[in-house]
């Protein structure tokens, strides 16, 4: 997790500008109720302009999630953030300072062919078929939801014997329980664009992520029982951006000289925090940024 920010000069930037246009021009009152600002929230959801502007949240972050790192280059992939919930802080609603883009179900999937074997093995009774898919490939920490639509009740077993046949199944790790639809309503006590929230983390060797001593208090918990961050499949992930960091760092030392590494490891932590043509940041680029630190110090 790497501080959020918007610059002052994105604030000139035409997505942006119809956004606070649109909020103007729909009267909000920052004194109304919560239930008339929720309205006007799903008015605005429901609204063209948030699709782009759920684009320039994105972009603003390298089209990263603001919380676990995981890409969102497609607006569909996008939810928007509130840090402080509207309901705790329905004034906040609109303000560009409380409003980060995070990741969505779409981030979090994996497709698998179904084979001859595993469509006879079950015959006709579907919910074991899936119930099998999800013990033979996912562990059950990862609370899966079956995606695929056109499983159901009337038509099960020509659906199973179409995907024997070489179409993929969709199972998604179901990220209700990551990021903010794990976090809800409550509240976190850090701020995504605090100076020093660089400070506040550091990645175990498992791709675990822990507190700093510099980070406020609670902010453990935080990160394991409302964003729930340290899930499995999102610690794999952090610990093979680790792992692939550490493994370029042991060919560095021996292939240049000493008095040449800090300055190769600092162009390539540059190079991380600068975003692609497409204005992308790498997934996950705060661990490597975290391992490059560590070896520069």
């Amino acid at each position: 997790m790497r501080r959020i920010h918007i610059p002052q000069h994105q604030f000139c930037h035409k997505t942006l500008t119809y956004f606070l246009k649109w909020v103007r021009e729909t009267g909000i009152n920052l004194i109304e109720s919560s239930k008339k600002q929720n309205d006007k929230w799903n008015d605005f959801i429901n609204n063209n302009v948030s699709r782009h502007f759920k684009t320039f949240l994105a972009e603003n972050q390298g089209f990263l999630c603001c919380y676990c790192g995981s890409p969102i280059n497609k607006p569909y992939h996008v939810d928007i953030e509130h840090l402080r919930a509207r309901e705790i802080a329905p004034t906040e609603m609109f303000d560009c300072d409380n409003l980060f883009a995070s990741c969505s179900s779409n981030e979090h999937s994996q497709e698998y062919k179904v084979n001859e074997e595993d469509v006879s093995r079950f015959d006709k009774n579907v919910s074991a078929f899936i119930s099998y898919l999800e013990e033979r490939y996912f562990s059950s920490s990862q609370n899966l939801t079956w995606l695929n639509q056109r499983l159901n009740q009337w038509q099960p077993i020509t659906t199973l014997k179409k995907m024997a046949t070489g179409v993929r199944i969709r199972l998604v790790a179901n990220n209700k329980n990551i990021c903010n639809n794990a976090k809800g309503n409550k509240s976190i006590p850090f701020n995504l664009s605090d100076t020093l929230l660089n400070s506040f983390f550091e990645y175990d060797n498992d791709g675990t992520i822990l507190a700093t001593k510099f980070a406020p208090e609670g902010t453990q918990d935080a990160l394991n029982n409302v964003l729930r961050l340290n899930e499995p499949f999102l610690k794999e992930r952090r610990k093979q951006v680790k792992e692939s960091i550490e493994e370029a760092f042991n060919f560095i030392l021996q292939q240049y000289p000493l008095q040449e590494i800090a300055s190769i490891l600092n162009k390539i932590s540059r190079d991380f925090e600068t975003p692609n043509d497409y204005k992308e940041l790498k997934p996950y680029y705060f661990v490597s940024l975290f391992v490059l630190e560590q070896y520069t110090l």
